[in-house]
């Protein structure tokens, strides 16, 4: 089963932070008590720890990501054994859409055939 790794409430006074950056990268093995990410409040700036061991399979919040909300998705960790087919579902029972593939040209829209 896929993971999702959330934003916490940091601090009763918090509503969100920004993500400052990830400590680990999509593809590396993760242990319970990893650090992930730092989060940085008004005050601080704290780390997120893995709650369950497995890969880092997708970030979906980028590094620098300003005013992110407690409980957002910032990204998936895979189970044992697991491919990125859990990932889509994991989104989707949270009603998180899929990241759009990065640098993908957008297809050209159809034009009508002129009659000549």
């Amino acid at each position: 089963m896929a993971y999702l790794i959330k934003l916490p409430s940091v601090a009763a006074d918090t509503s969100g932070g920004n993500l400052h950056q990830w400590l680990k990268q999509e593809g590396d093995t993760v242990a319970v008590g990893d650090a992930l990410a730092e989060i940085e409040t008004e005050k601080a700036i704290v780390e997120i720890n893995a709650e369950h061991a497995g890969v880092l399979g997708r970030i979906v919040v980028a590094a620098g990501a300003s005013s992110v909300p407690v409980n957002t998705v910032l990204g998936v960790l895979l189970a044992d054994g697991e491919d990125a087919s859990a990932i889509e579902r994991a989104l989707a029972e949270q009603g998180v859409a899929p990241a759009a593939a990065p640098a993908a040209p957008a297809p050209a829209a159809a034009t009508p055939a002129s009659s000549s």
